[in-house]
């Protein structure tokens, strides 16, 4: 599965640097300007989009609506929000509607790596049991509709033996 990243920002410079930022770090990028274009993305890719960026100020629909909308269909995925905007309206309706950062513009592009960094979970070591239940071995849990379900210490150890040794016999001496 591509690692991608749907960036819906309506000032081409600011799409152009930031769509470049993410095509460096090797994510797949989806831009757009435009809020109902944005619906139409997240309706065909949502599934496989691991993150949003969105500003708040946008054509047709604004990035508001559009994190209701992606929270309708993504419970978990992080969505950063990025605005000129210095509102403190803005700044509470983009949390209460579901964003998980907020970024005021002009911002550095190490603020939003750092950012995206923290949100991402960049665990790459997940065995996948269903196409949405599956095992991290960062988190050391299992996750079922992105939501964890913990384990007890030895369930959990006892588990990631068995994961690294699929398709293989393990001893009792092992375990």
């Amino acid at each position: 599965m591509e690692n991608k990243v749907l960036l819906i920002e309506d000032d081409i410079q600011l799409n152009l640097i930031v769509s470049e930022f993410f095509t460096i770090k090797n994510y797949k990028v989806l831009t757009t300007y435009d809020g109902l274009e944005a619906i139409d993305i997240i309706d065909r890719h949502s599934d496989d989009i691991m993150l949003y960026i969105i500003d708040i100020n946008l054509p047709t629909y604004n990035g508001i609506e559009l994190v209701k909308y992606i929270r309708q269909k993504q419970n978990s995925v992080p969505i950063i929000m990025i605005t000129a905007s210095l509102e403190i309206q803005n700044f509470l309706e983009a949390f209460d509607a579901g964003c998980s950062e907020y970024i005021k513009k002009p911002f550095h592009i190490k603020e939003l790596q750092i950012r995206v960094d923290k949100l991402i979970d960049k665990d790459i070591k997940k065995v996948f049991l269903d196409t949405d239940f599956y095992y991290s071995f960062n988190k050391k849990a299992f996750f079922y509709n992105n939501k964890e379900i913990s384990l007890r210490n030895k369930e959990q150890k006892l588990v990631e033996i068995l994961l690294q040794n699929v398709n293989r016999v393990v001893s009792s001496e092992m375990i």
